[in-house]
C-alpha cells in the first residue's frame, strides 16, 4: 500500500439517504474497486441503497466493465423494521436514472436470486441483510460457491453486539479460514478473500500486508472525515447557488411578465383601433343603432320570410316585457366566435308563449328556458332565456323571439356581435379535441398495424384476380358538392382514385357553388376520366335534393355515399366487394370510421357493433360509411328533402326498414373530416340538424304504429349530440313483477316500497318465498298485500332457475319481469320504459341500468367471452354520471344478454324458449343463457334501457362463489361465440370498452408462412407446448412453419415426422457489445431467411432475438412468454447493450402472449404497446390409449407420491424429501416417493445423497431420472406433489389433472388459475415443511379425500378449456398478425 496512493481521497458520494452506518466505509470502497476491478458485483440486503451506489458510482466513475446486482425483497425485516414499497421505489428510480445500463435490482429472497448466478461468477459479494448469526451463516454458505478464486467478501455491522446482531459471532469462526481484514470504524467491516490462508491479502497495488493495520485503519476514518467535511461545505455552496439561481429565476420572471404585459397592451391598443376603424366613433355607433331602430320593421319582415314555420311576426303588445339583459350587457359587442345570450322576462299572461329562439341570418337557435315563481301569488313571476351559440367573422345581428301558441313570433330584442379570430384560434378550433387527448395514444397504437401498405394492395390485386368473373360488380360513389375546400375536394377524389378495387364510377353534382375553381377542376375530372361523372346545378337546392341528382347519375349496383371532404382507405371498396360477394342478399352494409383533422392527423375512431336497430333509435351510429343496394334505395324513395342536417338519418332509418339483410365490416374505412363548421367538431354547428333528427326518429315509430313521443334528452341538448329518445306511455300491457326471496325481509321491504314509485299503471307483483324462515321475514310476508307463492327447493338444493320457473309458470300476465329483492327504483318511468322497448317488433328481452349503492355502475348490459370465456357486465365499476364509450350508456342499444336482476320479457316467450335452465345452471348464468337462446332460436333482440334505473346491491341474494360445473357448463356451450355488439377492437380483459391493437385478418387467407423460434427441442414444457401449437395448427392446415432452434433435441423428430422442417442454429451475440449484436443478429437473419416468411413466432424470453430480428426486417411477429421470473433475471446473463435491446423487444410484436394471468400482470411495466394477451396452456390429447403397467419398474409400495419436473432448486424438491422423511410409521410404512425429471445438475446431485444419508427413507424414494412415457405413472400414483416456488402455468400440473390424480402444491403465479383449493387439491405456501407433511399425512391415510379430491380434477381440466379452442385463439392472432402492417 503505497503512502501516496492509498486512500486516494478521489470520491465524493452522489446519493446519501438518512442513514449513515455505511457512509465511513465509502472511500475503502471506492479504492477497492479501482484496485481489484471486478467484473460481477452483488449486494445482499440493499435497503435504501447507500452503499450498492456508492460501488455503482465507483464504477461508472472508474470506467469499469462492471455488473452490479442489487438483491433484496425489499419489505424489511425484524432488526431494519418493515416498510412498504417507497424505499424500493426511491432506489429503483435512482438506479434507473444513473446505473441502468449495469445495474440490476433483483427484488427476490437471497436463495432464489442464488440460483441466477454461476459458480465462481462473482468477484465482490457484500453481505448486509439480516444479521442474526444464522441468517448471516446462511447468506454466506449459500453464497460462497458463487465467488471466484481471489474474489472478496465484505461483512457489514461485524463490531456491532447489540439488537441480536451476531455477525460478530460469525466474523470470528471464519476469520481465521481466510485471508481477512478488518475495519472496527461505521460499525465494522470485515473483508474476507476467497483464498488459501496464507495468501497475500493485496488487490492490485493495494496491499494490506505493507502496512501495519491501525495505520490502514486510521488512514481510513480520517478519508472518512474528510469527506464528510467536503460533503459538509459542497452542500453549503449549493445552497448558495441554488438561492443564486432563484434570484435569477425571479429576475427572469419579471422580465417575461414585462415583456408580456407590453405584448397584452400593445394587443389591445391594436384592437380598439379595430374596433374604431370599424365604427368610427362613438357617433357613428348611435347613427347604427337609430339607423336600426328605424329598420326593425324590415327586419321583422325579412325573419318573416325566412323562418321555417312561414309565421307573421308581430310586435309585443305588452304581454311580455324584457326586464334587461344578463349577458351582454352592451347593444355592440366584440367576441371571439362563441356568443352567449341570456335575459329576463315577466310576463302579465304566462300562458301566450312557447318558445323563445334566436335567429341569426337563416339559423334559428332554440333558447334553454328556467321559470321562476312567486311563491306568495302560486304564479309565475318571470322567465330567463339563454342560448349559446357559435358564429362566423364579422359583424352579426342576433334576435331574440317568442314564439305563441298560436303561432305568432314576438321580437323582444337584439344585440350586435362583431367576431374577430383570436390568436388562439387553432387552440379555440380544436378544444372538442382535449376531451380524447389520453384516446389519441391508444388509436395511434391501432394504427400501427393497419396502415395500408404495398403487402395488402399486392394481396388485393391477387384477389381480385382470383375472383374475377364474367361480370363485375359496380360500385357508384355519390358526393353531393357545395362551397367545399379545394384543396378537401382533391383529398376525396384522390381517394377514391386510389382503390385497389377498379370497377367504381364517381357520380358528383355541384349545387350551385359559387367558387369557379370547383367547377374547373371537377369538370377536368370528368373529362380526364369516364368513371367520373359530373353535374352542376343552376342554384343551390340543399343537401337532399343534390344527393338524389348525383344517384340519378349512377348506374352501379351499389350506391356509396361520401361527403365532399373525407377521404376513404385505399381497400375500402375491396374490402366492401369482398364482404358483399361472401353475404348474400346484404341491402344495407357500413363501415367503421374515424376523423381527420385539418393537419391530417387521425383520431376518436367509431368502432362499430354489428347491426344494432334500438341504437339507431338513439343515433343514427351507422355514420359512414354507407353502402345501399341500388333498388333498395329505389324502394324508399331515395333521400327525403325537408331533413337536411339529417337527411342522411332519416334515409338509413328507412332503408333499414326493408333491407333484407344488413352488414358491418369492423374497420376503418372511412376517415371523416373534422373542420371547424362541420358536426365532426360539433352537432352545434348545424343545430337545426336536431330538430330534424328528431322528426326523422318520430316519423320511424310512427310507421311502427309504435306510441311513443320523441325527445332530444337534456343531456345531449347541452352537450350539442344528435341523440333522441322514446318517451314511451305509461299504460299498456300487463305486467307480472316477480320477487324470488328468502329470509330478506328487510331488503324486500325497500324494494316494495320504491316500487310505489313506479309510474306504469298495468302491472302486479308476485313474490316467490323460497323456504324463509326467519320470523322477520315470515311475519313480514304473512302481511303484505302482495300475492307470496312458497316454493320449496327442488331436491332440497338451492335453484335459482327453478324458482323463476315456477313464477312465470303461475303467472297470467302477458309479461313477466323477473326482479332481485335486493334492488330499488330510482327512476319512476322505469317500466314505462322497459315495455314501450319490449312492443318493438324483434325485441325479446328489455334491461335496466344497474347502480351499485355508491352510485357506480352494476349493469348496463352484458358482453360475451371477456377474458376466459366468461360473460361480464358492460362498464362496471364506471361514474354514474359517466357517458361510456360512444355514449353507451345513455342511450338504448342491443347487447347479447341482460341481468335477470331487472328483466322483462313476455310470459309466452319465456316459457316457448323453456325458461332458465335448471339442469345445467341452477345459479349462474342462467339469464345469460336464456338471452343467448332468445336471440339464437327466436331470433329476438335484447335491449338495455338507461332509463329504467336501479340500485342493485348485489351479492346480497346469493353468494358470490359460483359453480365451477356450471361455468364449464357455459364456456362449452358459448365460450368461442363472438359478441356482435362488441367490437374486435376492443380488449377482452374486460368489458369498458377500451382500444387495443387489432388487425382483422385479411378474406380467404391461406395458410400462413410462419417461422418458428424455440430454444431447445427438449422433452419439457415450453418446447413441448409449442410443439403441440405448431403441429395442430399445421394439421388443420391453417401454417405452414419452419422452426429454428438454438439447440437440437427430441422434439425434432416429431416435428420431421409431420414434414415440417427443422433448423438447429445457435444465436451466441448475446454477451457482447452492440454493434456486434447487430451483426450477428443480420447474418442470422439471413441464415434463417426471416424475409421469406409472413410472420415470426419466438418461443420463451430466450428467444427475444428472434422479435428484434423481425422488427428490422419488417416482419410482423408473436412472442409467447412462458416464463414467470423477472425479466431482468431473464436477461441477466446477456450484456447491458443487448439487455436493452431485450426489454425493447416488447414494444414490437403484435401479440406478447402470456400463458398465465399472474404473469402478465407481472410483467405489465414493459405492456407500453398495449399489445399483450392470455392464452393459458392446454394439454393435446392423450396418445397413451392404454398403458401397460408391466413396461414398467413401478415402486413395490402400495402407495407412491409422484413428482415431475427437472430438479433444481427453484422446484424446490428437497422440501418434498424433508416432509417425507418426517411422516409418521404408518404413512411411510407402505409409501414411497418417485422423482421423475432430469437430474443433471448438482442440486440433484446432493438430494440424492440427502436421501441415502437418511435409512428411514433411504429405499422408498426413487430418483429415475428423465422418462419418455411418464403418463402410466400418473396412472399408477396415488398423488401428485408439486413444490415450486417459481412457475408460470406448469404443464405437469395439468397432466396430474387430466389423470385425475388428487394434488398437493404450492399457490405461485399461474398454479392459482388451474386448481381449485380444497376441491381437487390441497394448497400450502412454499416453505412450509410442516404444512407439507400434513397434507401428505391426509392424503396418504384418507381414502375418501383422495377419492373426492380425485374426481373433481378431470372436470376441473375440462374447465379450462380444450385444445381446440387453445388452438382456435392462436389461429385468431396468427391470421391477424399475418395481415397487420
Amino acid at each position: 500500500m503505497g503512502k501516496s496512493n492509498f486512500p486516494s481521497f478521489d470520491f465524493s458520494p452522489k446519493y446519501l439517504s438518512g442513514i449513515e452506518n455505511w457512509h465511513p466505509h465509502m472511500p475503502f470502497a471506492h479504492d477497492l474497486l479501482r484496485e481489484h476491478q471486478p467484473k460481477t458485483i452483488v449486494e445482499l440486503g440493499v435497503h435504501y441503497g447507500d452503499s450498492y451506489f456508492c460501488f455503482c458510482q465507483s464504477v461508472k466513475e472508474l470506467n469499469l466493465d462492471s455488473l452490479c446486482y442489487a438483491v433484496d425483497t425489499w419489505e424489511g425485516d425484524k432488526q431494519a423494521g418493515l416498510y412498504n414499497d417507497k424505499v424500493f421505489e426511491q432506489v429503483e428510480q435512482h438506479n434507473a436514472r444513473f446505473y441502468s445500463d449495469f445495474s440490476y435490482l433483483l427484488r427476490m429472497p437471497f436463495d432464489i436470486a442464488s440460483e441466477q448466478f454461476a459458480v465462481e461468477q462473482i468477484d465482490l459479494l457484500h453481505i448486509d441483510g439480516l444479521h442474526t448469526y444464522d441468517a448471516v451463516s446462511e447468506d454466506f454458505n449459500l453464497w460462497i460457491d458463487r465467488v471466484s478464486p481471489g474474489g472478496i467478501v465484505l461483512l457489514h455491522d461485524v463490531t456491532c453486539r447489540e439488537l441480536g446482531f451476531g455477525v460478530w459471532q460469525f466474523w470470528e469462526e471464519i476469520k481465521n479460514d481466510y485471508p481477512s481484514f478488518l475495519f472496527g470504524h461505521g460499525h465494522g467491516l470485515g473483508i474476507i478473500k476467497k483464498a488459501k490462508l496464507d495468501s497475500p491479502m493485496q488487490f492490485g497495488e493495494f496491499n494490506f500486508s505493507s502496512h501495519s493495520a491501525n495505520e490502514i485503519k486510521t488512514r481510513y476514518a480520517h478519508a472518512y472525515k474528510l469527506m464528510r467535511a467536503m460533503l459538509l461545505f459542497e452542500n453549503q455552496q449549493e445552497k448558495q447557488s441554488d438561492l443564486e439561481n432563484k434570484r435569477r429565476e425571479i429576475l427572469e420572471k419579471q422580465q417575461i411578465a414585462g415583456r408580456q404585459l407590453g405584448d397584452i397592451l400593445l394587443k389591445n391598443d391594436l384592437l380598439e383601433k379595430k374596433i374604431e376603424e370599424q365604427f368610427k366613433d362613438k357617433a357613428a355607433v348611435e347613427v347604427a343603432n337609430q339607423e336600426l331602430a328605424r329598420k326593425l320593421e324590415k327586419f321583422e319582415l325579412i325573419c318573416s320570410e325566412r323562418t321555417p314555420q312561414r309565421v307573421k311576426v308581430v310586435q309585443s303588445k305588452g304581454q311580455l316585457k324584457l326586464v334587461s339583459w344578463i349577458e351582454p350587457k352592451q347593444k355592440i359587442n366584440l367576441i371571439f366566435g362563441t356568443v352567449l345570450m341570456s335575459a329576463v322576462l315577466t310576463f302579465d299572461d304566462e300562458e301566450i308563449f312557447e318558445s323563445f329562439f334566436i335567429r341569426l341570418g337563416k339559423r334559428s337557435i332554440p333558447c334553454e328556458i328556467e321559470p321562476f315563481y312567486d311563491k306568495n301569488e302560486g304564479r309565475l313571476a318571470k322567465i330567463e332565456v339563454t342560448s349559446n351559440f357559435t358564429i362566423g367573422n364579422g359583424l352579426k345581428l342576433c334576435r331574440l323571439y317568442g314564439e305563441s301558441k298560436t303561432g305568432q313570433c314576438h321580437l323582444l330584442g337584439w344585440r350586435l356581435y362583431y367576431s374577430i379570430s383570436p390568436p388562439s384560434r387553432k387552440l379555440l378550433n380544436y378544444r372538442h379535441l382535449f376531451s380524447i387527448r389520453d384516446k389519441r395514444n391508444e388509436y395511434s397504437k391501432w394504427l400501427k398495424y393497419n396502415e395500408f401498405g404495398s403487402r395488402h394492395r399486392s394481396f388485393w390485386d391477387s384477389f381480385q384476380i382470383l375472383r374475377r368473373s364474367s361480370k363485375e360488380r359496380l360500385f357508384s360513389f355519390i358526393m353531393p358538392v357545395f362551397e367545399t375546400p379545394l384543396a378537401y375536394l382533391r383529398e376525396a377524389v384522390s381517394s377514391i382514385l386510389d382503390q385497389s378495387y377498379p370497377h367504381w364510377e364517381l357520380c358528383i353534382v355541384n349545387d350551385g357553388s359559387t367558387n369557379h375553381e370547383i367547377h374547373d377542376y371537377l369538370s377536368e375530372l370528368s373529362s380526364a376520366d369516364s368513371r367520373i361523372i359530373y353535374s352542376m346545378r343552376e342554384s343551390n337546392g340543399g343537401i337532399a335534393l343534390a344527393t338524389n341528382d348525383a344517384i340519378g347519375l349512377s348506374n352501379g349496383e351499389f350506391l356509396v355515399f361520401v361527403d365532399h371532404d373525407d377521404t376513404i382507405e385505399p381497400s375500402a371498396l375491396s374490402e366492401i366487394n369482398a364482404f358483399v360477394a361472401s353475404n348474400e342478399n346484404i341491402d344495407f352494409l357500413y363501415t367503421d370510421d374515424d376523423k381527420i383533422d385539418l393537419e391530417g392527423n387521425r383520431y376518436s375512431p367509431q368502432f362499430k357493433p354489428d347491426w344494432s336497430p334500438e341504437l339507431l333509435l338513439s343515433y343514427c351510429y351507422v355514420s359512414h360509411m354507407k353502402i345501399v343496394r341500388r333498388t333498395v334505395s329505389e324502394e324508399v324513395g331515395h333521400v327525403r328533402t325537408g331533413y337536411d342536417g339529417s337527411q342522411d338519418y332519416d334515409y338509413v332509418l328507412r332503408v333499414c326498414e326493408v333491407a333484407r339483410k344488413i352488414g358491418h365490416i369492423p374497420k376503418v374505412l372511412y376517415h371523416w373530416r373534422a373542420s371547424p363548421s362541420s358536426t365532426a367538431a360539433s352537432g352545434l354547428n348545424k343545430p337545426n340538424s336536431f330538430d330534424a333528427g328528431k322528426r326523422a326518429v318520430q316519423d320511424c315509430f310512427d310507421r311502427r304504429g309504435i306510441n311513443a313521443l320523441v325527445s332530444q334528452t337534456d343531456w345531449a341538448v347541452k352537450e350539442g349530440l344528435g341523440i333522441f329518445k322514446p318517451n314511451f306511455p305509461d299504460s299498456g300491457p300487463s305486467v307480472n313483477i316477480i320477487i324470488p326471496t328468502r329470509n330478506n325481509a328487510k331488503l324486500l321491504k325497500r324494494c316494495l316500497a320504491s316500487l310505489e314509485l313506479t309510474t306504469y299503471q298495468n302491472y302486479k307483483i308476485t313474490i316467490i318465498d323460497n323456504e324463509s324462515d326467519d320470523t322477520t321475514t315470515v311475519d313480514f310476508l304473512q302481511e303484505t298485500e302482495h300475492r307470496v307463492l312458497k316454493i320449496l327447493n327442488n331436491d332440497h338444493k338451492f335453484n335459482f332457475s327453478y324458482l323463476v320457473n315456477k313464477g312465470v309458470e303461475e303467472s297470467s300476465s302477458k309479461y313477466v319481469l323477473l326482479l332481485n329483492d335486493d334492488t330499488e327504483v330510482l327512476a319512476p318511468c322505469w317500466l314505462s320504459q322497459m315495455v314501450g322497448y319490449l312492443s318493438i317488433e324483434g325485441v325479446g328481452v328489455v334491461g335496466a341500468k344497474l347502480f351499485f349503492p355508491d352510485g357506480k355502475i352494476q349493469h348496463a348490459g352484458i358482453i360475451n367471452n371477456i377474458l376466459d370465456g366468461l360473460p361480464a357486465p358492460a362498464f362496471r365499476g364506471f361514474d354514474g354520471k359517466e357517458s361510456g364509450y360512444l355514449n353507451y350508456l345513455r342511450v338504448a342499444r342491443n347487447y347479447k344478454a341482460v341481468t335477470a336482476a331487472c328483466l322483462l320479457t313476455t310470459r309466452k316467450l319465456f316459457q316457448e324458449i323453456g325458461g332458465f335452465d335448471e339442469s345445467n345452471l341452477a345459479v349462474a348464468y342462467n339469464d345469460v343463457d336464456f338471452c343467448y337462446r332468445v336471440t339464437e332460436r327466436a331470433k329476438k333482440r335484447c335491449v338495455y334501457s338507461p332509463e329504467a334505473q336501479l340500485i342493485h346491491k348485489e351479492g346480497s341474494s346469493r353468494g358470490s362463489k359460483d359453480d365451477y360445473n356450471e361455468i364449464f357448463y357455459f364456456k362449452e356451450r358459448y365460450g368461442n361465440q363472438r359478441d356482435p355488439y362488441f367490437s374486435p377492437n376492443f380488449s377482452s380483459v374486460n368489458a369498458n370498452f377500451s382500444i387495443i391493437p387489432f388487425c382483422l385478418p385479411l378474406p380467404f387467407q391461406s395458410m400462413v408462412n410462419v417461422l418458428a423460434i424455440t430454444h431447445n427441442l427438449n422433452l419439457e414444457g415450453a418446447p413441448l407446448s409449442m410443439m403441440e401449437m405448431i403441429t395442430g395448427l399445421f394439421k388443420m392446415g391453417k401454417i405452414k412453419p419452419r422452426v429454428i432452434s438454438l439447440k437440437d433435441g427430441p422434439l425434432r423428430e416429431a416435428y420431421e415426422a409431420l414434414g415440417i422442417s427443422v433448423r438447429v442454429l445457435s444465436f451466441d451475440a448475446l454477451d457482447c457489445s452492440a454493434r456486434y449484436y447487430n451483426i450477428h443478429l443480420s447474418r442470422w437473419s439471413e441464415k434463417v431467411r426471416i424475409r421469406d416468411c409472413e410472420m415470426v413466432y419466438a418461443n420463451t424470453m430466450n428467444c427475444f432475438f428472434g422479435i428484434d430480428a423481425a422488427h428490422k426486417e419488417n416482419v410482423p411477429s408473436v412472442w409467447n412468454i412462458r416464463e414467470s421470473s423477472y425479466a431482468k433475471e431473464s436477461f441477466g446473463r446477456v450484456s447491458n447493450a443487448v439487455a436493452q435491446r431485450a426489454f425493447k423487444a416488447f414494444q414490437y410484436p403484435y401479440r406478447v402472449i402470456f400463458v398465465a394471468g399472474a404473469t402478465r400482470e407481472l410483467y405489465q411495466e414493459y405492456n407500453k404497446s398495449n399489445n399483450f394477451a392470455l392464452i393459458r396452456n392446454v394439454l393435446a390429447p392423450s396418445q397413451n390409449i392404454n398403458p401397460s403397467a408391466s413396461d414398467h419398474n413401478f415402486p413395490k409400495e402400495k402407495k407412491f407420491l409422484l413428482s415431475v419436473g427437472t430438479l433444481c432448486k427453484r422446484k424446490a424438491q428437497d422440501e418434498i424429501i424433508t416432509a417425507f422423511e418426517n411422516l409418521s410409521k404408518d404413512s411411510l410404512e407402505d409409501t414411497a416417493l418417485v422423482f421423475l425429471g432430469d437430474m443433471s445438475s448438482s442440486y440433484a446431485k446432493r438430494l440424492e445423497t440427502k436421501v441415502n444419508a437418511n435409512s428411514k427413507i433411504r429405499k422408498k424414494v426413487y430418483f429415475l431420472g428423465s422418462v419418455e412415457d411418464v403418463e402410466p405413472w400418473y396412472d399408477k400414483a396415488c398423488a401428485f406433489v408439486f413444490s415450486s416456488k417459481n412457475e408460470s402455468y406448469p404443464r405437469v400440473i395439468l397432466e396430474a389433472m387430466r389423470a385425475g390424480l388428487p394434488i398437493i402444491t404450492t399457490s405461485v403465479f399461474g398454479v392459482k388459475e388451474q386448481i381449485i383449493a380444497d376441491l381437487n387439491a390441497i394448497v400450502y405456501e412454499p416453505g412450509d415443511h410442516a404444512a407439507l407433511r400434513q397434507a401428505m399425512e391426509k392424503i396418504i391415510s384418507n381414502k375418501d379425500l383422495r377419492n373426492s379430491l380425485s374426481s373433481e380434477s378431470k372436470k376441473i381440466l375440462k374447465s379450462l378449456g380444450t385444445n381446440k379452442e387453445m388452438l382456435q385463439k392462436y389461429e385468431d392472432i396468427i391470421l391477424e398478425t399475418a395481415s397487420s402492417s
